[in-house]
């Protein structure tokens, strides 16, 4: 394996599906960094004057500091006289004036490339990091950052987005069409549903996708709905449940059965609205036949009051 010291400013995009740092990345728009990625950050930021350096390193120590072994400060502190593992690079060839030079973009060791720019900003050590590149397309490059971090940790339900959505837009060269969901699923040995489901949530509004990214405690069936319902080209109104505030909250019986008639007066399909009815009536431990009678006789009374 032939590791090089590759300079930071040349790595100047990433191929990884996931966010290295979630908590860093979750606050940059309000730090005033809306749409950086880390290599973008590291180079204006990590790489440039000491003010920026003196930024960059304020920025990882609120959000990517504290007692968990795995912050990027903690990594820093682990790798900053010894080269644990190299990371993995895609190279590739730009244009810069008349002639070209090469530059990298990230396959795995994201965080690592993050520790490096730490080390250099706050402590003054060489802007390199020992690396092993290929000569690869964004594709092929894709695909092995998939299979890299999936060896790592775990997927988030918004990693699955990220890279289902990004299958969704390739061409599968079995069939020379875009890759559907059943093929996605095929592809990762998965459920349908679950990728149909996950898939989906990269349709939801921008304020509830950095919700999952920032890794709030969502709802996620609630998530999935609004989302399906969002790709179908429905209008949706407010932000996606917090997982807290469901459990802060448990519905009446008088509640269910208000959900109840309203789900009966609703514009489901057929199939949806049976399988809420049952649900509901699973709640309240009646049999849907009881429970529509029961319905029935509140739309009586309702209309006889009116």
């Amino acid at each position: 394996m032939n590791i090089e010291l590759i300079s930071l400013r040349a790595i100047t995009t990433s191929h990884n599906p996931r966010r290295p740092a979630e908590s860093l990345q979750a606050a940059l728009e309000t730090e005033g960094y809306a749409g950086y990625t880390i290599p973008k950050l590291i180079r204006e930021l990590a790489l440039g004057t000491p003010e920026q350096k003196a930024i960059f390193v304020s920025l990882i120590e609120r959000y990517e500091d504290g007692e968990t072994p795995d912050t990027i400060v903690s990594l820093a502190k682990s790798r900053a006289h010894k080269e644990i593992q190299p990371i993995l690079l895609r190279s590739f060839r730009v244009k810069e004036g008349e002639g070209y030079v090469t530059h990298y973009g990230v396959v795995a060791g994201e965080r690592r490339v993050l520790a490096a720019a730490y080390n250099h900003a706050k402590h003054g050590l060489p802007p390199w990091i020992g690396a092993t590149s290929k000569d690869m397309t964004v594709d092929e490059a894709f695909d092995l950052a998939v299979a890299e971090n999936a060896q790592r940790k775990n997927m988030s339900d918004y990693d699955y987005a990220v890279i289902f959505n990004k299958y969704r837009q390739r061409i599968n060269p079995a069939t020379n069409k875009k890759f559907n969901l059943r093929e996605i699923a095929a592809k990762f040995n998965l459920d349908y549903q679950f990728v149909r489901g996950r898939e989906a949530l990269a349709h939801l509004p921008e304020a509830d996708q950095r919700r999952l990214m920032g890794g709030k405690r969502v709802n996620i069936t609630n998530a999935i709905r609004k989302a399906l319902k969002v790709k179908r080209g429905g209008k949706v109104e407010g932000a996606v449940v917090d997982k807290s505030s469901t459990r802060k909250h448990v519905l009446k019986l008088s509640e269910v059965q208000q959900l109840f008639d309203f789900t009966r007066k609703g514009h489901l399909n057929a199939q949806e609205k049976t399988g809420y009815l049952h649900a509901l009536a699973t709640v309240m431990r009646m049999s849907i036949a009881d429970a529509m009678a029961e319905s029935d006789a509140r739309f009586a009374a309702n209309k006889q009051a009116a």
